[in-house]
């Protein structure tokens, strides 16, 4: 074969190469966003029973203890990058804004830890990874509940550091939602 007809197929296969790439991209791109439908409790389901831990390490319930005053449960776990950027974004955050909201936290000494050193973290409490798996239904973090004063959610869904600020003032300051929550 000479050096022309080595060159042309040479040329093909970079080429050809380069489509597949290309194809494999736009694949990537097109990639069905997360369904949070299909993640966590229904809308319109209560906040089941659980036990939790607070900062403190003392035992309670979560519906005993704060569905009173708490409307915004945001569940994170301290080995999720997501979830650590959106707790270095709550540092910013003045703390009224987050008067009603609860940080779940899978419960282990490396998320106590981590917790400790944030200014949320009163409002910090932490559960047992298989209660927020099993009884949350919650797989996904950052992932977050809206819920009424009975316990009953209202809305769900995903939560990144880059809606946070957004997310906090919507759900805090909305007239119409703290008309849901009463």
């Amino acid at each position: 074969m000479d050096i022309y007809k080595q060159i042309i197929i040479l040329l093909i296969t970079i080429v050809c190469v380069i489509i597949v790439v290309i194809m494999a991209i736009i694949k990537s791109k097109n990639k069905p966003a997360l369904d949070v439908t299909k993640i966590g409790l229904k809308v319109g389901e209560y906040i089941p029973e659980i036990d939790y831990k607070d900062i403190n390490d003392t035992s309670r319930k979560i519906e005993e203890n704060f569905l009173n005053d708490s409307r915004i449960l945001i569940i994170m776990d301290s080995n999720c990058k997501e979830c650590m950027k959106l707790m270095q974004g709550l540092e910013i955050v003045n703390s009224e804004y987050l008067k009603l909201v609860k940080f779940v936290f899978t419960e282990t000494e490396i998320s106590r830890h981590k917790v400790s050193n944030y200014n949320f973290n009163k409002n910090a409490i932490f559960i047992d990874a298989k209660n927020i798996t099993n009884d949350l239904k919650v797989n996904a973090f950052p992932f977050y509940y809206v819920i009424n004063i009975n316990g009953e959610i209202v809305s769900k869904g995903t939560l990144s550091a880059y809606n946070l600020i957004e997310f906090i003032t919507e759900n805090e300051l909305s007239p119409k939602l703290n008309s849901q929550l009463a």
